[in-house]
């Protein structure tokens, strides 16, 4: 029997450990990109507006397809419908990006004693 919602993922269908995953993969993308300062102010301009976003993130699934190979696209852009998503994302890109800032400082200083 055909079960609409097989076909139909919810943001309370993705388990935590897949919304971490899902949410750590785009945090590392944006910060070696290093887009994290566009990418932190976009996500705090736009946070009110976050289910509007994520609508038209679905509008525009067929074209991101169509381009890249993103398998979990739909997923993140149901979990942005949420502002607690939108901020648990803000605060893994800072944390990454502080990470990130740390190892180059460490690494910038090894070279120097060397």
């Amino acid at each position: 029997m055909f079960n609409v919602r097989d076909h139909i993922t919810l943001p309370e269908d993705i388990s935590e450990k897949e919304k971490e995953k899902i949410l750590e993969r785009v945090a590392n993308e944006i910060v070696s990109r290093r887009l994290t300062a566009p990418a932190i102010f976009l996500l705090e301009s736009c946070s009110p507006l976050s289910f509007i976003g994520s609508q038209a993130m679905l509008v525009l699934e067929p074209l991101v397809h169509a381009i890249f190979d993103m398998p979990n696209y739909k997923k993140f852009a149901l979990l942005m419908e949420r502002r607690d998503n939108v901020e648990k994302l803000i605060n893994i890109i800072e944390s990454k990006n502080y990470e990130q800032r740390l190892i180059q400082k460490q690494n910038k200083k090894q070279k120097r004693d060397n």
